[in-house]
């Protein structure tokens, strides 16, 4: 059986270029995944969002606007107006 040796590993600038590019990156990543968060935080259902459990999306949004008899949209009023 053949001697394994340990073969040297030389580290030039190249590599450390790509190094510094691929934390920027992931620095980059970071934040934007902090946004992303940051923006479904409304859209989390109540519970433990540590979970990994999806959220309960089913129904969210998806509800016809109120008509009048003739069946057109409702115009839309201010809270202001149902006092």
């Amino acid at each position: 059986m053949a001697k394994k040796g340990k073969l040297p590993v030389q580290r030039d600038e190249e590599l450390s270029w790509i190094d510094s590019e691929l934390e920027a990156a992931m620095a980059q990543l970071d934040g934007v995944n902090e946004k992303v968060g940051e923006l479904l935080q409304p859209y989390e259902r109540a519970g433990d969002p540590g979970t990994g459990e999806p959220a309960q999306t089913e129904g969210v949004g998806l509800e016809d606007p109120p008509r009048t008899e003739s069946g057109e949209p409702a115009p839309k009023t201010s809270p202001a107006c149902n006092l």
